[in-house]
């Protein structure tokens, strides 16, 4: 009991020292839904039942199919390979064996090949499923919350991947084509489907995608047609809007649990982590601590939950009228370092809410901006071969594949400039984006984001 009085007491000092003022929440939100913003499902316009989604019943099947393509594993010790961004980069469908970076394992090209000739019926269906992928997912986001099967999306699309390399490995650009469209096509499904797991799902296929391209390009026999499908798809992305609309769904669901549980008197949880209806002795300091939150810091706490929010919707409104990550990151920085002064200390104990709601957001609009940054290059790319297959050369500067082969110069996602491009003296080109320091290093190594150069296996000897 005398624990209880305590922090009955110490919560109510705490009040009067660091409480809100009464309202400052309806305040605040009041003024930011003069400038546009919405707060809830219903004015997201998301306060609907669940659709159908047919597509997920295609991935899901093609998913668990596709798990046969793990029997063509071989011992042979694993090569990561490298990422888009490094200077040199293995050419996966060139090696004695495929290693897969998704799977962690080696895969034989000749027992891949015996497992496909069942699968390419399972292969065209996920294929024409890719053409027109829904932009919902279907999910209900009010009731039932039905979630969206992300692991099967993610193993089809590691799949569609390693089909790829094996088609680029025999030399059939025909069925390779059509591996890489459905591949860009999952990169699309789901782009109106509001949640961060949704989008970064999208986003990491659309990295999965342009290294696909970067293989592929390393392939000779392409022509326009299938270049200009392939580059017109990519580059018809979009993702900079859609994580800011995910961001504003993500405040709705915290606005609709938060109601819930400063409202609900029935409810264990008065917050999270806060237990609210004492069951034993040892339960009454969170049981106390569960009344101060709701009766006074809750209003406080989802305040600032929501205003850490906003820096990032506001980013992301920028990032995508400015194109430019180094425009924001500085905002970003300093909207994390204001949380987690605000998270110290005593704030751990008032802000409980949203030390736990927030903890998940992070790194997303770094990795968004880096996997961005690489799929320009690959549109960048895609046009210069289109370029040299035309001409029978490279172009001087990236303005020449302008307006036959680019309608805009593709954009360094970390600058707002376009992508920097020189011929070498070799005859190769270096293309590459400033990467994260924002510092033009002419394409150096370990500083600049690149587009690799092709390391090709050795011949064998024997």
């Amino acid at each position: 009991m005398l624990a209880l009085i305590g922090f009955g007491v110490f919560g109510a000092l705490t009040w009067v020292v660091l409480g809100r003022r009464p309202g400052a929440l309806d305040r605040w939100m009041a003024e930011m839904r003069a400038t546009g913003e919405k707060f809830t499902l219903a004015e997201l316009g998301l306060d609907r039942p669940a659709r159908t989604n047919a597509a997920m019943e295609v991935i899901e099947t093609a998913a668990s199919r596709f798990k046969a393509l793990e029997r063509a594993k071989v011992s042979v010790r694993f090569q990561s390979a490298e990422d888009i961004g490094s200077e040199r980069k293995r050419v996966a469908w060139a090696e004695a064996n495929l290693h897969n970076s998704i799977m962690g394992g080696v895969l034989d090209w000749d027992a891949l090949g015996r497992e496909l000739l069942e699968l390419r019926p399972v292969l065209a269906s996920i294929q024409e499923a890719m053409r027109d992928p829904p932009l919902d997912s279907g999910r209900d986001y009010t009731g039932t919350f039905r979630v969206v099967n992300f692991i099967a999306i993610r193993e089809a699309a590691a799949a569609l991947h390693n089909i790829s390399m094996y088609d680029l490995h025999r030399g059939d650009l025909s069925l390779a084509h059509q591996d890489l469209l459905a591949l860009v096509g999952m990169a699309h499904l789901h782009a109106q489907s509001w949640t961060l797991v949704d989008q970064m799902i999208r986003s990491a296929i659309a990295n999965l995608a342009t290294d696909a391209v970067w293989n592929a390009l390393q392939s000779p026999g392409w022509n326009d047609r299938q270049l200009s499908e392939l580059q017109d798809l990519l580059a018809s992305l979009s993702f900079f809007k859609e994580l800011g609309q995910s961001y504003r769904t993500e405040r709705a669901f915290g606005l609709r649990w938060y109601t819930e549980m400063k409202t609900n008197r029935n409810s264990r949880n008065a917050g999270p982590g806060i237990i609210n209806a004492p069951r034993r002795l040892a339960d009454l300091p969170d049981a106390a601590r569960g009344l101060l939150w709701k009766s006074f810091w809750a209003d406080g706490d989802f305040l600032t939950y929501c205003r850490y929010h906003q820096a990032r919707i506001d980013s992301m409104h920028t990032l995508a009228g400015t194109r430019s990550y180094r425009q924001i990151a500085p905002q970003l920085a300093e909207a994390r370092k204001r949380l987690d002064r605000t998270l110290s200390g005593i704030g751990k104990y008032r802000y409980p809410w949203t030390a736990n709601a927030t903890g998940y957001i992070g790194k997303e609009v770094d990795r968004l901006v880096q996997n961005e940054t690489s799929r320009q290059l690959a549109i960048t790319a895609i046009a210069l071969r289109r370029f040299a297959l035309r001409h029978g050369r490279l172009p001087g500067d990236l303005h020449e594949l302008q307006p036959d082969f680019l309608r805009e110069l593709p954009i360094d996602f970390y600058d707002g400039q376009p992508v920097r491009y020189r011929l070498d003296a070799d005859g190769s080109f270096t293309l590459y984006s400033v990467g994260v320091d924002f510092q033009d290093n002419g394409g150096a190594p370990g500083k600049d984001w690149s587009w690799p150069k092709p390391t090709w296996p050795l011949p064998d000897l024997k």
